[in-house]
């Protein structure tokens, strides 16, 4: 217990020599001799590059004069499951009887969302933001929903129920915001011809049906395909952005 005392109060000794610098750093003699500080000195390491990579990803470089540049929100991905149990689910008339049972069965599973914020769902502090100069994102909180569904539980007695199952939506990927891309539509200029002509051939090859389609023109069954990929994609659904390209793997 004493030599655990004295090491930890060497430790704390050389973090406030750290802190007094500016800096935390130790020697490579201290990290031998001090396990605890390598692995300190690591995890600080760690931080270090996760906050670079949000800079990277906040900060635009080289940015153009006259360009659109967007930030988006992708939607949480999910994937569809078919609950293994089946319930026996009442289909009375006499909900209160004993034998029946009112129970929740879970629909889809409680995730965060990335939202466009409203003031109303600000600190007042903060309201009245002018959306002019500042973007305001709502990282919120997506309850769980369920069924709710009466199920008999003396199946000998009561013989007015279904077997049924349920569909079950599971968090595959959680929301997120994109780093600040060139913005891909139809107004902006690099929407030529060939680039919606590129589109359609590759929504063509995945099977989206383009008959009568206009060839180089973002027309109506054009759209169509392109925002039912972009649902089935979990892409942000409607115009053309740099996920879609990506995911369309069409290079620019």
């Amino acid at each position: 217990m004493e030599n655990q005392n004295r090491r930890f109060t060497v430790l704390l000794f050389v973090l406030f020599l750290g802190l007094q610098n500016g800096t935390i750093c130790f020697a490579q003699s201290n990290a031998e001799e001090l396990p605890e500080i390598k692995v300190l000195q690591n995890r600080i390491d760690s931080l270090k590059e996760v906050v670079q990579r949000v800079k990277d990803k906040l900060v635009l470089k080289n940015a153009s004069p006259n360009v659109v540049y967007v930030r988006c929100a992708q939607p949480t991905i999910f994937e569809t499951e078919i609950s293994k149990k089946e319930y026996s689910v009442f289909n009375g008339k006499n909900y209160n009887q004993e034998g029946v049972e009112k129970i929740k069965i879970l629909k889809q599973e409680a995730h965060n969302e990335w939202r466009a914020a409203e003031d109303s769902e600000l600190d007042p502090r903060f309201r009245g933001v002018s959306n002019d100069n500042c973007h305001k994102w709502h990282y919120k909180k997506i309850p769980a929903e369920y069924y709710d569904v009466y199920v008999v539980t003396d199946t000998v007695s009561i013989k007015d129920f279904d077997t049924q199952t349920f569909i079950k939506h599971v968090v595959v990927k959680e929301s997120s915001l994109t780093e600040i891309r060139e913005a891909v539509s139809h107004v902006n200029q690099g929407m030529s011809r060939k680039l919606i002509s590129r589109i359609q051939n590759v929504l063509r090859n995945k099977g989206y049906k383009l008959r009568r389609a206009k060839q180089g023109e973002m027309d109506r069954k054009t759209r169509k395909a392109l925002e039912d990929f972009q649902k089935k994609s979990g892409l942000k659904v409607g115009g053309i952005n740099y996920q879609t390209l990506k995911a369309l793997e069409i290079q620019r």
